[in-house]
């Protein structure tokens, strides 16, 4: 089960296991004085997409539309386009791991950089 602020997502790969919690779960709702609306709740899917993710049978994988920005993401066609503001400041703490003598440290800057 997953629960995101107002979403709750049951799965299981057995049927009779997944209807078991999906009692249980509307059984403490109803206990807490908690309601879903009928109308928003789907039951008995085999895939859900929820919050850039995919949860199906299969597990849970990332949503290939969250990405394909990235995926599809074209080369450069004129040395115009290869130009992004600030990059070599941007890399500089990354760029610095990669010199001899350097130790490889991952710091905090490098993973804010990087992100």
């Amino acid at each position: 089960m997953v629960v995101f602020i107002d979403d709750i997502l049951i799965y299981f790969l057995d049927e009779t296991k997944h209807a078991e919690h999906l009692r249980i779960v509307l059984q403490i709702l109803r206990d807490k004085k908690l309601f879903a609306k009928f109308s928003k709740s789907k039951f008995w899917l085999r895939e859900v997409r929820s919050l850039g993710h995919i949860v199906s049978g299969d597990g849970i994988r990332v949503d290939p539309s969250k990405i394909s920005i990235i995926v599809d993401w074209k080369p450069p066609g004129n040395v115009f386009e290869t130009f992004f503001k600030g990059f070599s400041m941007i890399t500089t703490p990354m760029t610095k791991l990669l010199q001899k003598d350097v130790k490889f440290e991952w710091s905090e800057k490098c993973q804010r950089n990087f992100e």
